[in-house]
């Protein structure tokens, strides 16, 4: 399943390519990795994705989703 995560914070995008069976939590810890982000949310459209989630029961072919800063996490400064 391909998809495109947008991280709204810097506005880069890569695409991805996950198998269906794969935790929602392994994109979290990609977009750690690639861009150095901690404390994040994914939002596919008006849904709040689970980390314990599989990716094929909340992102379908072709989505667009989004990585934004965790409201609930407190911020370093």
């Amino acid at each position: 399943m391909r998809f495109t995560l947008l991280n709204r914070k810097s506005n880069a995008a890569i695409r991805m390519d996950m198998d269906p069976s794969d935790r929602v939590g392994e994109i979290m810890e990609t977009v750690s990795e690639a861009w150095g982000c901690g404390n994040i949310v994914l939002r596919d459209g008006y849904s709040l994705l689970e980390p314990d989630s599989l990716t094929g029961s909340c992102i379908s072919e072709g989505d667009l989703v989004e990585v934004l800063p965790d409201p609930f996490q407190q911020q370093t400064v």
